[in-house]
């Protein structure tokens, strides 16, 4: 599909990715992996123009997966690898009947005949995760752009959840749709100016969501799409540090809730009664013990590589950001990486231990005191006996 000459275009933006169903461990070229998302979005109905590059490294490399690719909301991608320069565009028609199913109440749409129906979208990668745009043509006034990746959303994973001959999984993480509506216009001078204009320039408001406009230089651009396609490359690498944050966050909470289950049995074993209870606290919770110190090392370790990782991902990208239109809401997800508690955790682990040693002592001590006087019954016995010829 071709969109007619445009002067102006609204998108939102998400964080999408279509990970390999493929179960570890397995081998796949990055030229494979470039056919593989073409044929999956060909199996969606209304999918048109595929397109899927890469860098020359991806698209020569063959990469070895031996443990499984956590998903999208389990921690950071690990493939496709964020630095393989991936792009994947296609355009969508969605009928406005579907989009209503699709959304239901979540989102109520205007009446039919004025949605949209066909959508641009774009997949790529920033250098720290996956970002995604969704481009609704010829929105009518006052359309939310955030509705088209809603939209697009709902449908690539109706499409492509349980479809048995698509072989790479549709993934999307949350905020998707980003909290801001972008818009991107020509810039305009009724009046002489000393000053040629910038290339692009941004300016942003709060309604809500973020408003952010975007104005380029029609001398600095060949088209509208030429400066689009400019103003992605910017974004995604923003969008892309936000989203690593995401994914670091979910991470760490799940390596948390983890370690949390794990002092937890500890704490009941601790609690239950009876002599079978007993034996297994003097005898098993020993390697439990052990496993719960590792265990709460390991994620030690993790929080303070995660927590300086994400730092570093700002603090690097935004020091050279010419266009840091999105600056404020990174900044809000990155700063919700945070160290979460877990003092309560290693002293409950320290107390199990000290009872364990306590009771370990105890027995010690009775089981000497019986064989003592096992050893001293027998001792006697055969005394009396000698005694006795």
């Amino acid at each position: 599909m071709v969109a007619h000459a445009r002067k102006e275009a609204a998108f939102g933006a998400a964080c999408f990715v279509l990970s390999p169903k493929a179960q570890p461990p397995f081998q796949l070229k990055g030229s494979e992996y470039l056919a593989q998302v073409a044929a999956t979005l060909s199996l969606a109905q209304g999918i048109s123009d595929i397109e899927a590059t890469a860098a020359p490294y991806f698209e020569s490399e063959t990469f070895s997966v031996d443990s499984p690719l956590p998903l999208i909301e389990e921690g950071p991608t690990v493939f496709p690898p964020t630095d393989g320069d991936l792009w994947i565009t296609f355009w969508v028609h969605i009928v406005d009947r579907v989009q209503k199913e699709l959304l239901g109440k979540a989102r109520p749409l205007p009446e039919e005949g004025s949605l949209p129906e066909d959508f641009f979208v774009t997949m790529t990668t920033g250098f720290h995760s996956p970002v995604a745009f969704v481009e609704p043509l010829d929105p009518p006034a006052g359309y939310d752009p955030s509705s088209a990746v809603m939209i697009v959303r709902e449908y690539l994973k109706r499409e492509l959840a349980a479809h048995p001959k698509a072989q790479l999984r549709f993934e999307c993480l949350g905020p998707s749709p980003w909290h801001a509506e972008f818009r991107l216009k020509v810039f305009q001078q009724k009046t002489p100016i000393d000053v040629a204009p910038a290339d692009w320039s941004w300016t942003s408001k709060y309604a809500g969501y973020d408003e952010i406009d975007v104005t380029y230089n029609p001398k600095a651009f060949l088209s509208l799409e030429d400066a689009e396609v400019t103003v992605h490359m910017a974004l995604k690498e923003q969008l892309s540090v936000a989203y690593y944050a995401i994914q670091t966050r979910l991470e760490l909470e799940e390596g948390w809730e983890q370690l949390q289950g794990q002092v937890t049995a500890l704490a009941d074993t601790h609690r239950a009664r009876g002599f079978r209870n007993y034996l297994r606290r003097t005898f098993r919770v020993p390697k439990e013990l052990i496993d719960a110190t590792l265990a709460l090392t390991d994620y030690e370790l993790m929080e303070l590589q995660s927590l300086r990782s994400v730092q570093s991902a700002y603090q690097s990208h935004y020091e050279h950001e010419d266009h840091p239109c999105v600056a404020k809401q990174v900044e809000e997800y990155v700063n919700e990486v945070k160290p979460l508690p877990v003092d309560q955790f290693k002293r409950l682990v320290e107390l199990f231990d000290r009872h364990r040693a306590e009771r370990f002592a105890g027995l010690n001590v009775l089981i000497s005191a019986i064989l003592g006087g096992i050893v001293g019954a027998v001792l006697t016995a055969v005394a009396s006996r000698i005694a006795g010829h």
